[in-house]
């Protein structure tokens, strides 16, 4: 039962930090995506931006005119640059055989071709009229690199830690049940205790009662046996209520007030209660007090002391 139970817990501790560490990562990779695409998206605003200024422009007839005669169109730059005509034809580009057309949507846009590129578009608008359009574009192999090599990292060191985590959870799985264990070993300790201390004086009023009730006893007979009913049963109350202490506080039996204790009438008085159990087992009972004496001790416990020994010793003569 217990080894079941420490399995649940170390698998169900495994499941949640797997999912823990499965969803941080996947959070960590999507967040250094954004952050890297926000890095590429200013540097491709700021050389947009240098672009338009580079750009010459002339009028021609009733029209504005721009001249692609910028240094950014030549090749070998960092960033990629392609201009199109009013009418959104491609002009001039840095990106061989890159004849992506423009799309509706003249912002930021991830285009995958042979590999993934990061664009901006923008039209290009001069004294109130569009004369083309801009579109700067980056490479984005150097951040899936970077992303893959971050994935591998984490789909690699996540499982390893996942099995490191298992065998901790075992562990402390196995901590946590330690103290599980010793208060169900402690309670079978204390089912056996009570039944043991419960079972000799229940069995005494039996036999008593049975005595005094299959018998012609005289009223002094009746009396003797009532009043050993009457200990016994105050004997046994106390005893609940030791067990129930024991119990509710987790601490040892409370031992009572100490006080002086006859010990020939304790002898006496436990040899009476026990007597018809004797009897009841063909057994014959005799006390002899051969120095009777006073110790300081608490009367129920002592007695309860005489009746275990008397009880096993007739259970087992």
């Amino acid at each position: 039962m217990f080894q079941r139970t420490r399995q649940k817990l170390a698998l169900g501790y495994t499941a949640v930090m797997a999912a823990i560490l499965v969803g941080f990562g996947y959070g960590l990779t999507l967040f250094l995506q954004a952050v890297l695409l926000q890095g590429v998206d200013s540097a491709l605003a700021q050389t947009a931006q240098e672009v338009e200024r580079s750009l010459p422009v002339q009028l021609r007839g009733q029209r504005w005119e721009v001249l692609v005669q910028s240094p950014f169109f030549q090749p070998g730059g960092a960033y990629y640059v392609q201009w199109f005509t009013p009418e959104q034809q491609l002009a001039r580009s840095t990106l061989e055989g890159y004849t992506v057309p423009l799309t509706p949507r003249l912002d930021y846009q991830t285009i995958r071709t042979d590999q993934r590129y990061r664009q901006l578009t923008r039209p290009w608008v001069y004294e109130g009229q569009t004369l083309g359009y801009l579109r700067v574009m980056q490479s984005l192999t150097q951040l899936d690199r970077v992303l893959e090599q971050l994935s591998w990292s984490l789909w690699l060191g996540i499982p390893l830690t996942i099995v490191v985590i298992g065998g901790g959870g075992w562990v402390l799985a196995g901590v946590a049940m330690a103290p599980i264990r010793a208060a169900f070993d402690q309670l079978q300790q204390f089912t056996a205790d009570a039944s043991h201390e419960l079972r000799t004086p229940i069995a005494a009023i039996q036999t008593n009662a049975q005595v005094l009730l299959g018998t012609e006893a005289t009223t002094e007979d009746y009396q003797r046996g009532l009043e050993s009913i009457e200990r016994m049963s105050r004997r046994m109350g106390s005893l609940v209520n030791d067990l129930l202490f024991l119990v509710r506080n987790d601490q040892p039996a409370p031992t009572g007030t100490a006080q002086a204790v006859n010990l020939g009438e304790l002898l006496q008085q436990v040899s009476e209660e026990q007597t018809p159990v004797a009897q009841k087992a063909g057994i014959h009972l005799e006390l002899k007090i051969l120095q009777n004496g006073l110790v300081q001790g608490e009367p129920d416990q002592l007695a309860r002391l005489v009746l275990n020994l008397l009880s096993n010793a007739l259970c087992y003569t």
